[in-house]
């Protein structure tokens, strides 16, 4: 696991030491469907996550994409929101 941290304190992936692919987990709660979508500092869409009703904002599901490909070094993201309702507990890299 590279990076796995509560989003309430904030949330950085180290330095990546080598060029691979890696897995992206998302742990959200919500009472409807939604859309996340991470995308690079240059804005290249990175993950698409479509989510389904977890049953309630507090009944937890993770959800993964894989084949992340990220670069030696600094690598900034951005985690965009396309619907509403939507709780997240945590961003992992790994």
């Amino acid at each position: 696991m590279l990076a796995k941290r509560s989003l309430e304190n904030g949330f950085s992936i180290p330095s990546i030491q080598i060029d691979k692919a890696y897995t992206f987990d998302i742990n959200y709660a919500s009472d409807t469907t939604g859309k996340i979508v991470i995308k690079d500092a240059s804005g290249k869409q990175l993950a698409t996550f479509s989510l389904n009703s977890t049953g309630g904002n507090e009944i937890w599901k993770t959800v993964s994409a894989k084949g992340i490909n990220l670069k030696k070094g600094e690598n900034k993201i951005r985690i965009y929101f396309e619907s509403e309702g939507i709780n997240l507990k945590y961003f992992e890299v790994k």
